[in-house]
């Protein structure tokens, strides 16, 4: 029994490992992506509210 609870043990510390060092990368990649985005959307917002055909 306690190499079955040895075994679960290992592949959870692996699990939260695998996970603290992935989440934040993904994290990372997503603020920036939304970060972009909203920068574009201001931007091509700036160039509709300017008047360029007078």
């Amino acid at each position: 029994m306690p190499l079955v609870w040895l075994l679960v043990g290992a592949f959870a510390l692996g699990v939260v490992l695998t996970l603290l060092l992935f989440f934040p990368a993904a994290l990372r990649q997503r603020w920036q992506l939304w970060r972009a985005r909203r920068e574009v959307a201001r931007l091509s917002r700036q160039q509709l509210m300017t008047p360029e055909t007078h």
